[in-house]
């Protein structure tokens, strides 16, 4: 009887840890979802991202970390509209972009960045553990990024 007391215990916290999992996950992502209205197809997965504002474009890249998004840059996104047309995108693996299952590496994020800037100057703005990425983008797509001395 206790065995059996201590087994529904067992089963009925791992139920409760599992809904309350789900519960917060889907929070999560409707709380992103009015954030990043636009979906750009790369040969990956599909990425998700926002563009607010008129003038000279600027890209915003999250932190690294996990549960990081581009809604991070919401506040800092509004009021650079402004004066700017910001783009802020979930990178691949993050936010409300396609999470496939594979090794992310900073060229993957860098092939990324290449494919959705193209050919046209966008000055990058990233968070602390952005930079191996934007360096990375300099070094093997210099003629996509503007320089500024």
């Amino acid at each position: 009887m206790k065995k059996f007391k201590l087994l529904s215990l067992g089963v009925l916290t791992i139920a409760g840890i599992h809904f309350f999992n789900k519960y917060i996950s889907e929070k999560s992502l409707v709380q992103n979802n009015s954030f990043t209205d636009f979906e750009y197809k790369w040969s990956y997965g599909s990425i998700r991202y926002s563009k607010q504002g008129n003038g000279a474009p600027v890209l915003l890249i999250h932190d690294l970390t996990a549960g990081s998004s581009s809604y991070e840059w919401k506040f800092i996104a509004s009021s650079l509209e402004k004066k700017h047309t910001v783009y802020t995108l979930d990178l691949l693996g993050c936010g409300n972009s396609d999470k496939p299952v594979f090794t992310y590496t900073n060229f993957l994020f860098v092939q990324l960045l290449k494919d959705f800037v193209t050919l046209s100057m966008i000055p990058v703005i990233s968070l602390p553990l952005g930079p191996p990425v934007k360096l990375h983008l300099c070094m093997h797509s210099h003629q996509i990024v503007q320089q500024k001395r």
